[in-house]
């Protein structure tokens, strides 16, 4: 599970680098995302997931009664 979510959050941050126009520090290197724009692509990522897999991964945890 947590693979397929690292993915997904990888191509959002992979878009945003293309995508869009970046502000530079001082010594001229791209600005970190903001922290809305990460808890963005984590709610997006979540959201893609198959529930059935996250329902597994409970349950070959042992996280559910």
């Amino acid at each position: 599970m947590s693979h397929r979510f690292e993915i997904g959050v990888h191509v959002l941050y992979n878009q945003w680098m293309v995508e869009e126009i970046h502000e530079t520090t001082p010594s001229n290197r791209i600005k970190r995302p903001s922290y809305s724009k990460l808890a963005e692509w984590v709610k997006i990522a979540w959201e893609t997931l198959d529930p059935n897999l996250i329902k597994n991964s409970f349950k070959c945890c042992k996280l559910l009664l």
